[in-house]
């Protein structure tokens, strides 16, 4: 073992398989389990995006508004979305989500059903929509577009005294935001209910209309919900606003129970829907920004870890950014942020195991044409290796042409299930994943998952979504059993990855003191012992 600075990385991706019968050792292996939606599926691609909280609370110095707010105290002196935006692709985030209407109520675009809005307030006359400005960049960056709409309303005289009327009243609005801004990817609901000063004051959300709302509006958008919301197709929220996903992390979960933190953090092996987590954590202390919260912004080796602690887990991470009284990122973020994004390139540039460097790949059995173990590093996220059906054990073998060091590797499972027309990459099926993942073995190595590359909004039609699950593997040193597993695999690489822009390089001054080297290893070959499967 040794110390050195240059990090070569190996990335592997490991699918799950049932056991099954096929009448043809080459066709697909089937699908097994709860199975991830289109919308889900694009959404797994996300990977890394912005929360942007910034309302009247931003005004107020408060996280939580009362609702009696004068529409004038929101009076941002340079509002400057592009400003986010840029920053966002810049730091290779994918979308950002913006908080529309928070508990106070107060709405970031001019709505015909409330004078508690920016058109009420002397903001550029009246006249000012942060969603119009919010879109117009997304759209000019690449980013998608999310919306925070919150279900509770401290303003409005009929939440929690009728219910019908206020469950009226929020679909309209619901409608302006879907309607009036183009493409909206995801639909973001925490699902507050109630004051906390008046416990009885409590609304009856009309869940099934709102849902039909959002599909029907906007088909293509994914819904954030608690599990009681009974969402179909929709993502959960992850448990904790810490930025840690459980290890074991899965992505199906049962709809239509009480939210409970434990499992959401965990997900239910077996479960009968696909529910994958969201990762939501804040840049600084607290949501909203204010002055004396700006030297707790975090460090970029502190953000770095909850990437790998989120994304690295098996969630999607949502990264919170506190948009100033200027209505501007703080430059205490835009440097996190930055400085993050360099870290990931630097720790990941580089991947060794692909065939134009030689590297060879076996398997101990394959399930034929075109699911050989070559199909791991032939530079093609459309192919994958796969074992025969009914194969109880496999292993693999990444031989290099020569000596390499490495310092991490992952292991993912290929989760497309969705059919899309491409006539010269055609889709293969592919099962669910639904057992047990790599990494429960490994906690405290310090041998973490490269970043993955993020689509633009809408070239899922083009180029459909890949993996989702990112595992670790055992030290390279160790020989350590993968139990409990059917498996396949494939190699990507981190070249796929889109680049830092030059200026994010060498972002100055840096953020951190130097930091240790982690520990690397020389090897020749990487083996994946045999495992077992467990039967369906």
């Amino acid at each position: 073992m040794r110390h050195i600075i240059t990090t070569l990385i190996l990335t592997l991706t490991l699918l799950l398989l049932p056991a099954c019968t096929t009448t043809r050792t080459t066709s697909p292996p089937a699908p097994f389990g709860a199975i991830p939606t289109p919308q889900q599926l694009a959404w797994h691609e996300h990977r890394f995006y912005a929360f942007v909280h910034f309302n009247m609370n931003t005004f107020t110095g408060v996280e939580w508004g009362h609702g009696r707010e004068h529409p004038d105290t929101f009076n941002p002196t340079d509002l400057d979305t592009d400003q986010w935006c840029r920053t966002f692709k810049e730091s290779g985030l994918t979308g950002v989500i913006i908080t529309a209407k928070h508990h106070d109520g107060f709405c970031l675009w001019p709505s015909d059903y409330t004078d508690h809005d920016v058109g009420a307030s002397s903001w550029r006359n009246g006249k000012g929509d942060v969603i119009k400005d919010l879109a117009a960049s997304c759209k000019k960056y690449g980013l998608w577009l999310g919306v925070y709409i919150s279900p509770w309303d401290r303003n409005h005289p009929d939440y929690g005294r009728n219910d019908d009327a206020y469950n009226d009243f929020y679909n309209n609005q619901l409608t302006e935001l879907l309607t009036n801004y183009g493409p909206i990817a995801e639909v973001w609901w925490d699902g507050a209910n109630g004051d906390r000063n008046n416990p009885d004051k409590h609304q009856d959300y009309d869940w099934p209309r709102f849902i039909n709302t959002v599909n029907t509006l906007q088909p293509n958008a994914v819904i954030f919900a608690p599990p009681d919301a009974n969402v179909p197709g929709g993502i959960r929220w992850v448990g904790n606003e810490s930025g840690h996903a459980n290890p074991t992390q899965w992505a199906t979960h049962p709809q239509g129970i009480e939210e409970d933190p434990t499992t959401l953090n965990t997900g239910i092996e077996g479960a009968p829907t696909w529910f994958p987590a969201e990762t939501d954590v804040s840049i600084r202390k607290g949501w909203y920004w204010s002055a004396d919260t700006d030297d707790t912004v975090k460090s970029s080796t502190k953000i770095v870890d909850i990437y790998h602690d989120s994304v690295g887990h098996n969630t999607n991470l949502l990264l919170n950014f506190a948009v100033d009284n200027r209505g501007q990122l703080h430059p205490a973020e835009v440097l996190a942020i930055k400085s993050t994004a360099y870290e990931l390139r630097r720790m990941y540039e580089l991947d060794i195991a692909n065939t134009y460097t030689g590297t060879i790949a076996t398997a101990s059995t394959t399930r034929g044409l075109p699911f050989t173990a070559q199909a791991l590093i032939d530079n093609n996220d459309d192919t994958y290796w796969a074992a025969p059906d009914n194969q109880t054990k496999a292993s693999i073998t990444i031989e290099f042409a020569q000596p390499e060091t490495i310092n991490a590797a992952i292991l993912q499972e290929h989760i497309e299930l969705v059919f899309f027309s491409r006539p010269t990459h055609p889709r293969l099926e592919s099962p669910s994943p639904n057992r047990r993942p790599m990494d429960h073995h490994l906690r405290g190595h310090h041998h973490r998952p490269p970043p993955h590359r993020p689509l633009q909004p809408d070239h899922h039609r083009h180029h459909p979504p890949q993996h989702h699950r990112r595992q670790l593997i055992p030290h390279p040193r160790t020989t350590q059993s993968l139990p409990h597993q059917h498996l396949q695999t494939k190699l990507i690489h981190s070249h796929h990855h889109p680049p830092i822009p030059p200026s994010l390089e060498r972002p100055q001054p840096p953020d951190t003191p130097h930091q240790p080297q982690r520990d690397l290893c020389v090897l020749s070959s990487l083996t994946l012992p045999e495992w077992p499967v467990a039967s369906p």
